[in-house]
């Protein structure tokens, strides 16, 4: 058994030995196993939200998980758990813990809806077929706007069902249940009125008018959650890595794309040298736009003289404003959403190696400058025995190597 599978196992098991009200909902078809990338859904009484968020964390110490993220937006909580072993690599267990079934926060399904319905004394509490199958397929298509097969086919086998159907009828009113069923009967994975719209927003809207203070607050924390927190409290992860030339960021950069990327699914995955590029290179605005070096140019860094004081305050001060303003435009919108956003060196590079970019070692303005952008959520300084630096890349002179190695033991 792996440690996804000792942490679902653990999970379960402490939820039995407890009086919590629950039911998983989908991925749990496997159990223990876990499909590679997916996560857990269930379906807790609201009463028990915060008990079973301590006996899944419970669950996690015990497995060697570490709770790394949790965002909780109105009915829902979700919790992102991971570890890795040395001998089977990393592992990622994501649960979603719902106190209702709900469109873009509006619930049309509660948990004592659903909860009476709950098949126990089974490896795993879970929802009868029928309902199952109808419960995930109104999840889908009231937020999506059409039903995958692998939940549409088996309630389509089951749409007779009294419960099932009864529910449905609750969630939506008749007359659309009506509707849904027939364009099930028809193999319809998106079923629309007469007129050509579509159910989802007359259903929002129905519930609204039923039930508008519930209705209500469940669109004003789900707006909350989703659209407006994600920007102050990001829900990607923008990492920085710094290091001198041949300490091995490139190679680390391409190891955690690899594998720690692809557990931001349905987001975005992005790796970036040094700058936003909002701003071009100083170069390049005296010469049509394009920079006056050469790729040859770049395997001498340090080819151009410094600048003095007033130019090197002048040069920091223009690349700070990129970064300043790169950041809000570039940076914090994907970051609000699941990403991995890394840079290679980014502004920290000029308390490093200001040389680089003919800022004066002397100059204190890129060591003031920093402290008013903003912060990654880690920066990894990557460092090696300058012997090991120099022969991998010979761009510096050895005691340059050297005291970049220790500028930047120091920066950590």
């Amino acid at each position: 058994m792996n440690a996804t599978e000792q942490l679902f196992t653990a999970f379960a098991k402490g939820l039995d030995a407890t009086s919590v009200r629950h039911c998983f909902l989908r991925g749990y078809s496997e159990f223990p196993k876990l499909a590679p990338l997916s996560d857990v859904d269930m379906l807790v009484h609201p009463e028990d939200r915060d008990l079973t968020e301590s006996a899944f964390r419970a669950a996690a110490g015990e497995a060697g998980f570490d709770v790394w993220q949790r965002f909780r937006s109105g009915f829902i909580t979700r919790l992102f758990a991971y570890a890795y072993s040395p001998d089977d690599g990393h592992h990622f267990f994501d649960v979603d813990i719902h106190t209702s079934e709900a469109s873009y926060g509006i619930p049309y399904l509660a948990a004592d809806d659903l909860l009476p319905h709950v098949l126990a004394g089974e490896a795993i509490h879970r929802l009868p077929l029928p309902i199952e199958a109808m419960v995930n397929c109104l999840g889908h298509y009231l937020s999506g706007g059409s039903m995958p097969d692998k939940y549409r086919l088996p309630w389509t086998a089951h749409r007779e069902d009294t419960a099932s159907r009864a529910l449905l009828e609750k969630a939506v009113g008749s007359t659309r249940a009506e509707q849904i069923l027939s364009a099930l009967a028809a193999g319809s994975p998106a079923p629309v009125l007469s007129n050509g719209r579509k159910v989802g927003g007359g259903v929002r809207r129905r519930l609204l008018l039923r039930h508008p203070i519930t209705s209500a607050w469940g669109l004003g924390a789900f707006g909350w959650g989703e659209r407006i927190r994600p920007w102050y409290r990001p829900r990607g992860r923008f990492l920085i890595f710094l290091g001198t030339d041949g300490s091995g960021k490139s190679t680390l950069v391409a190891e955690l794309l690899k594998h720690i990327g692809p557990r931001f699914r349905g987001g975005l995955v992005e790796a970036n040298h040094l700058r936003p590029g909002i701003l071009p290179q100083i170069s390049a605005l005296f010469h049509g736009g394009r920079p006056a070096y050469t790729i040859e140019d770049m395997a001498d860094p340090h080819r151009a003289r410094p600048s003095g004081m007033l130019g090197s305050a002048l040069r920091a001060t223009y690349y700070w404003l990129d970064y300043l303003i790169g950041y809000p435009v570039r940076i914090l919108p994907k970051r609000s959403r699941n990403s991995l956003i890394v840079f290679d060196r980014w502004f920290y590079d000029y308390l490093v190696d200001p040389m680089r970019f003919r800022v004066s070692r002397d100059s204190p303005l890129p060591g003031f400058l920093h402290r008013f952008l903003a912060k990654p959520d880690c920066v990894l300084i990557c460092t090696a025995p300058p012997e090991t630096i120099l022969s991998r890349k010979q761009e510096l002179s050895s005691d340059e190597v050297y005291r970049q190695v220790e500028q930047c033991r120091h920066l950590a």
